[in-house]
């Protein structure tokens, strides 16, 4: 489950703002609220305009390089801040899984290319890579799979889900449930017209789904 999120310049978030689900003080009169000691249902309100939308399109910014699967056209454009002379924009997620905790930052300019990845498993740093400099510290990731090729040429692929990709469960399993936990997640908004991001590839694999949704609930 996520335990923390962090995200500046992105969008109208021009200073850090941070949810944290493991603060769990003001909920304990609603235990239905709490899952293993962390917040697994929240409601964010506040007046129009003051960028609830877009901390629901921070959330899922992990899912458009660590996944396939399918992102609103146009939902993800003015992607910096325009208050602040900022280069790109910096997400922070700690997960809180049944292997292990895992503490992930990156930073982008836009939607498609990363300039920066740290992963860190229970505190040990695995991987801290600059995609602009083309350097890092990979030594956390070599111990445990030194026959990978560390070579990176393109920040459209993050390190983090190359390694997933070719590293057997055993070996970064906290890694592992952090991507099949992503692959999992769902945006969707239904105003104007059905618009999603994450769980499906395509648009029409929702009608099923939101027949699921409507008829068992």
């Amino acid at each position: 489950m996520l335990k923390k999120f962090e995200v500046k310049g992105f969008k109208n978030f021009n200073q850090n703002i941070e949810l944290n689900f493991s603060d769990v003080r003001d909920y304990k009169f609603n235990e239905w609220c709490i899952q293993d000691d962390l917040l697994n249902k929240i409601i964010i309100y506040w007046k129009n305009a003051s960028g609830k939308s877009n901390i629901g399109l921070a959330l899922f910014d992990i899912t458009t390089h660590l996944t396939d699967k399918n992102i609103t056209p146009g939902v993800y454009d003015y992607y910096l801040n325009a208050d602040e002379e900022t280069e790109y924009a910096e997400f922070h997620y700690i997960f809180k899984l049944e292997s292990g905790e895992v503490d992930y930052l990156y930073r982008k300019k836009d939607i498609k290319n990363l300039l920066y990845e740290r992963i860190s498993i229970d505190g040990e740093v695995l991987i801290s890579y600059n995609y602009e400099t083309m350097s890092g510290d990979l030594e956390g990731i070599k111990k445990l799979m030194p026959s990978l090729n560390y070579e990176f040429q393109d920040n459209s692929v993050s390190i983090l889900r190359y390694i997933v990709n070719n590293t057997p469960s055993d070996r970064v399993m906290p890694l592992k449930q952090l991507m099949r936990f992503v692959n999992n997640m769902l945006w969707f908004r239904c105003l104007d017209e059905n618009r999603y991001i994450g769980y499906k590839t395509e648009s029409s694999n929702y009608t099923k789904f939101m027949q699921i949704i409507i008829f068992d609930s």
